[in-house]
């Protein structure tokens, strides 16, 4: 059995969790069965939310995904019109899913950092351990490319429109 010691899914969900423990199912779906979107979040008439993801992303960019549908639950901004979706209070919830998703990916770091998770084995005479190294080069990766790319945008158009007003 392979274990994931790092799985960014598994990171998220708790981090969710955390911030504002929602309920929801996760459906990996084709952009195209997501009708053209990267995901959306539906809420049934029984009050159950599904998420969709569109399978053609990166780990990187589902992530993000994932978070901004998870924050449209938390901001109840799916009984908003569309125009309305991504406002203040969305903004708050993605931002905090974004800080605690970052918290947690630099505790588990400091933790493989001190070996915790380390494992090798001896083969041909050489040391085959897992380069902690390179796991946390990776796992920056994951969450400096979890940069709110969304959340960027939405805030230079918030900041457009007050330079209108």
């Amino acid at each position: 059995m392979i274990k994931i010691l790092n799985n960014p899914l598994d990171i998220l969900f708790e981090t969710i969790r955390k911030v504002n423990d929602i309920t929801a199912e996760l459906v990996f779906l084709s952009k195209e069965q997501c009708d053209g979107n990267w995901g959306f979040t539906q809420k049934d008439s029984d009050g159950n939310f599904l998420i969709g993801i569109a399978v053609e992303l990166s780990w990187q960019d589902a992530l993000e995904i994932i978070a901004h549908e998870a924050a449209h639950i938390m901001a109840k901004s799916h009984d908003k019109p569309e125009t309305e979706q991504h406002d203040a209070e969305w903004e708050f919830w993605f931002d905090n899913i974004h800080k605690e998703y970052l918290k947690e990916c630099m505790r588990i770091e400091k933790e493989m950092g001190a070996g915790k998770h380390e494992r090798g084995s001896r083969r041909g005479g050489r040391d085959s351990r897992i380069s902690l190294h390179r796991i946390s080069n990776r796992l920056r990766l994951l969450y400096v490319s979890f940069n709110i790319k969304e959340n960027t945008g939405s805030r230079r158009k918030a900041e457009k429109a007050d330079k209108k007003i």
